[in-house]
């Protein structure tokens, strides 16, 4: 009977060791959400760190804010010279497909 019931109760601390709140299958769960933390405040460091360096340079460089305010607000310096080019798409009577090789409409 002692046998029996010492055997109960080592099964049962095994089962709560492997499947209780705080036993291996929890902890296994814990560490992966923890990695994933991790890597997401990896990625957060690595931004701050750049947008970091950007404040940076746009506070002790001048032409930092020059080249960012050429290309945001399409600003240029006196006697600079802006040609803008566009692509267009081919009207209908220039087109290769224009004459379709079917009946015409009456």
């Amino acid at each position: 009977m002692v046998r029996g019931g010492l055997g109960l109760v080592l099964v049962l601390a095994v089962v709560d060791g492997v499947f209780g709140e705080r036993g291996l299958l929890s902890n296994v769960q814990l560490r992966q959400r923890n990695a994933g933390q991790q890597a997401v405040i990896d990625d957060l460091t690595s931004r701050n760190d750049t947008l970091t360096d950007e404040i940076r340079r746009l506070r002790e460089d001048p032409s930092a804010i020059e080249e960012l305010a050429r290309e945001e607000l399409g600003l240029i310096k006196d006697g600079e010279l802006l040609i803008i080019m566009r692509d267009t798409p081919p009207t209908t009577e220039t087109s290769p497909g224009a004459r379709a090789s079917g009946p015409t409409p009456r």
